[in-house]
């Protein structure tokens, strides 16, 4: 004799409204997107948390950044409803369509329009690719591969030895990093290069990569 223990539906409508405000950054956009007062979102997501008995995010006056917790509810949200539009599209179509989901985590360092670029022939492919990416912390992402929710991860540091996680590394790309400065900021600080640059804030040049940008270390 089986005896099944259901714990009570999933209300996925406070759900929904985490995943939007996440992907949004904001609750004024996504207030205005469905048409609904920042209250309302404020509230659903308050009531949200309390249900769960967990914040999702860490709060600093205005700004929402996502907890761990919220995270990992985060990724959960995104297959969700990217599954859902998934099947209103097979609805809509009136045919079944084979997807193959490829996850990749990219650690918060590597820039948005290399990540593209280095992705962009998977969503060239013939077959049909849900390609779904992660971003967060290299340990965070190394977690999620040794159980297998991640594909593979996109970071600027190989895989350190003696790692628990059973993995390879293959370089994609390169680059070399040429540092100038006015002779008035060298010379304001006693350290040698390199121990120097630590105390400079810099905006660097990325070069020998399949595209050029520019982008500020500190």
């Amino acid at each position: 004799m089986a005896f099944l223990n259901f714990m009570s539906p999933l209300n996925y409508n406070p759900l929904f409204y985490f995943y939007a405000v996440t992907t949004e950054g904001s609750i004024t956009k996504v207030s205005a997107r469905l048409n609904l007062t920042p209250q309302t979102i404020s509230g659903q997501l308050t009531s949200f948390e309390e249900k769960i008995g967990a914040k999702l995010f860490d709060r600093k006056g205005k700004t929402l950044h996502l907890s761990e917790m919220g995270q990992l509810i985060y990724s959960y949200a995104e297959e969700i409803f990217q599954l859902g539009e998934e099947v209103a599209h097979i609805l809509k179509r009136k045919e079944p369509a084979q997807w193959h989901t490829f996850t990749v985590g990219i650690t918060e360092v590597i820039p948005k329009v290399l990540a593209h670029q280095l992705l962009s022939p998977v969503l060239k492919m013939n077959e049909r690719v849900r390609l779904v990416c992660q971003e967060g912390d290299q340990s965070r992402l190394l977690a999620g591969l040794s159980i297998n929710k991640i594909d593979c991860i996109l970071t600027d540091q190989p895989l350190q030895l003696g790692s628990y996680v059973k993995a390879y590394n293959h370089l994609l790309v390169e680059s070399g990093f040429t540092f100038f400065a006015t002779k008035a900021l060298q010379k304001s600080s006693s350290k040698e290069s390199p121990q120097c640059l630590s105390d400079f804030p810099s905006l660097c040049r990325v070069k020998n990569l399949p595209l050029e940008c520019e982008y500020y270390l500190g």
